[in-house]
């Protein structure tokens, strides 16, 4: 009997995933699928070897983004930190809270 192939639609409505998440997956090869030209298939017994990774997908991007977070946190922090001694090494006046609020004013 020749395995069955679904479209993404039919594996995001398996899965309760969006249709999009599917195609990301594919393409970054989380799920086995094949692509001929535009458009991706996906062999059914690639269903159940993925629903656990599929699972565990979402907690490893938020462990990912969490980390990202921080590191930009830590860059940012360590620029605020700068910005008093760099003002004073090219000689201008330190920052007054209301020139920091029309500065944030003039961006929005």
């Amino acid at each position: 009997m020749a395995e069955m192939y679904l479209t993404p639609d039919q594996v995001a409505a398996r899965l309760q995933l969006h249709p999009e998440t599917v195609r990301r997956q594919l393409k970054s090869g989380v799920l086995r699928g094949v692509r001929r030209g535009r458009v991706w298939r996906v062999p059914e017994s690639a269903l159940s070897s993925t629903q656990g990774a599929t699972a565990r997908l979402p907690q490893a991007a938020k462990e990912q983004n969490i980390a990202r977070d921080l590191a930009l946190f830590d860059e940012l922090d360590d620029l605020v930190k700068s910005l008093p001694s760099a003002r004073t090494e090219s000689e201008l006046p330190p920052l007054t809270d209301d020139d920091i609020f029309a500065g944030l004013h003039d961006i929005n």
